[in-house]
């Protein structure tokens, strides 16, 4: 037996895109801590515009702060509301690290006196929108000790002729919590099969992208509404690391997936309380399982045919939240 979402593993509710007012943010990171943990996360990547700082004095034996930042790349002169971008997190596999790229026209965020002592591992004098570009970009980073992740392509106006660019990224944002409450339809389960039937192995988060320019208890207030669940032996920041490398976790706007497991060929689920479980793949070969009227689904089974390249599981409860599993390929499973 494969186990995809280990069930004897505990699961760390983790925000990985959040600004503070290092960036565009209005919470200070210590205002960012109180307001998560005390709402049970335990992972916090702070990833401001631009701005790489280490915030590991926020660390405790409750929750963990991963070094990160947002990278962005557009075409100039840019109209914000006519042109395509690119926007993209950096997660540092170390809590001390370096921006991947320095680019003068991309520091307005950071103050005079820390321009002075920047670190960084490559000087571009120019960022270009461009496939091959973002594609050395991430493989530069990659290179430098980052992770990455593809953020909010429905809210970068971004279509699937520049999805080959975010091939090789660790994961991909099928939720961006942040855009939705500002009116965009940021569930890009359309953009991660493309990417899928087109040679990508990535991974899905959900995430906050939150600037907290609401009160929290305004319908409009975007934190809280798009996390990561990951699945690690512990909350360090090795460990925490290590299961995002391994793809072990899954994207959630409310529902958990307790258990994910491949047996003899066939798929089991176990989930929290839901109306909907489907098994997604590239074909009509799917499975799904319905709840009646006043009840629930918190299992089910599918047993692939051999034409089936990958598989991932959507869980919807009864309020409409989702969560996703990443896909899993025919190399993981066809022998389990």
């Amino acid at each position: 037996m494969k186990r995809f979402i280990d069930g004897t593993k505990k699961q760390f509710k983790a925000n990985l895109h959040c600004h503070t007012n290092l960036s565009d943010g209005k919470w200070t990171p210590e205002q960012v801590k109180e307001e998560y943990k005390k709402r049970g996360y335990s992972v916090i990547a702070i990833t401001d515009h631009e701005h790489l700082v280490s915030h590991n004095d926020l660390t405790d034996n409750e929750i963990l702060f991963i070094t990160a930042y947002e990278a962005y790349i557009r075409n100039l002169p840019f109209d914000a509301k006519l042109d395509s971008q690119s926007h993209i997190n950096f997660y540092s596999k170390t809590p001390e690290n370096k921006l991947v790229y320095y680019t003068p026209n991309h520091t307005k965020y950071i103050g005079e006196e820390e321009l002075k002592t920047l670190k960084y591992h490559h000087y571009v004098e120019s960022r270009e929108y461009s496939v091959q570009f973002l594609k050395k970009m991430i493989e530069d980073a990659h290179k430098a000790g980052f992770l990455s992740c593809h953020n909010h392509p429905t809210w970068s106006f971004e279509d699937e002729s520049f999805s080959e660019a975010y091939r090789d990224c660790l994961a991909m944002e099928i939720h961006n919590y942040s855009a939705y409450t500002i009116g965009h339809n940021e569930f890009n389960e359309h953009y991660y099969d493309y990417q899928l039937k087109h040679g990508s192995k990535m991974a899905v988060i959900a995430a906050d992208d939150n600037h907290n320019a609401h009160d929290t208890n305004s319908p409009k207030c975007d934190s809280f509404g798009g996390f990561t669940y990951i699945l690690a032996d512990k909350l360090d920041y090795e460990s925490i690391i290590k299961a995002m490398e391994n793809k072990e976790f899954y994207a959630s706007c409310g529902p958990q997936i307790f258990s994910l497991d491949c047996e003899n060929g066939s798929f089991s689920v176990k989930t929290s309380n839901a109306k909907r479980i489907v098994f997604v793949t590239n074909s009509h070969n799917r499975a799904v399982f319905l709840a009646n009227e006043n009840e629930f689904v918190t299992e089910g089974t599918f047993t692939p045919i051999d034409k089936v390249e990958w598989v991932y599981v959507v869980v919807t409860d009864e309020f409409g939240k989702k969560a996703f599993s990443r896909a899993i390929f025919k190399d993981e499973f066809k022998n389990a």
